[in-house]
């Protein structure tokens, strides 16, 4: 079944006419997604060195790039790939339709952590931002952030949570503020508007009347996509 989606995605990329661009994009996300279901549980199979070479092959464009690295789950696999099509000279895209503003537009100024190559994953998926300016609370869509590294529900080892304000020359920016979990529903902002964390600028938070949030790894590495709410 894997060979015949590696051909199918060469066929569709090859003729080029008549055939929508997304379904060139289904094929070759059938090459990516080789599942295997064992005891009710979803095992991901890496691609082999010939798949991915396939997928390299069928990639001619940045927002095909980002599409397809976005759905990879295997981690591994998402790394061989991105390394691949990188050597190809394809620069990867970052922003998504997910995102409620272009990720690239996001400035990591504050908080010590420079995430702004993290690359999007579509299985850790949050909602509903409703912030002030003393705290935050959002929604899990699709959880959590265990896609992103975390070892369980619980754990916030190694994962950011994020803001970002408007500042006055109308730029996104912001950073780290806090650690958080998929439990953690809710975040204080004392960091910000007490200790002032990492270069963190209380009036900035004050003054704009919009936020952004994002969850990243703190290898800056991968995140879910970024929601908006107005104070």
């Amino acid at each position: 079944m894997t060979n015949q989606l590696d051909d199918d995605a060469h066929e569709s990329i090859n003729e080029g006419r008549g055939l929508c661009r997304v379904l060139v994009i289904a094929a070759i996300l059938g090459i990516i997604a080789a599942v295997v279901f064992i005891a009710g549980c979803a095992t991901y199979t890496p691609l082999t060195p010939e798949q991915i070479d396939a997928t390299v092959a069928a990639v001619t464009n940045s927002n095909a790039y980002a599409e397809i690295v976005a759905q990879i789950r295997d981690r591994e696999t998402q790394e061989r790939v991105i390394e691949a099509i990188e050597n190809e000279g394809i620069p990867l895209v970052i922003d998504s339709a997910e995102d409620a503003v272009p990720f690239s537009s996001l400035s990591f100024t504050y908080g010590g952590v420079k995430g702004s190559s993290c690359q999007l994953v579509k299985t850790a998926r949050i909602k509903n931002l409703k912030a002030d300016n003393s705290d935050m609370s959002y929604q899990w869509e699709v959880e959590g952030c265990e896609e992103l590294g975390a070892s369980s529900r619980t754990s916030y080892a190694g994962i950011s949570a994020c803001l970002f304000v408007k500042n006055s020359a109308g730029q996104w920016v912001g950073g780290r503020f806090d650690a958080i979990s998929t439990s953690r529903l809710t975040r204080s902002f004392k960091n910000i508007t007490g200790e002032q964390y990492r270069g963190w600028r209380r009036d900035e938070l004050y003054a704009s009347k919009e936020v952004l949030f994002v969850i990243i790894s703190d290898d800056c590495k991968w995140r879910t996509n970024v929601i908006r709410g107005s104070k």
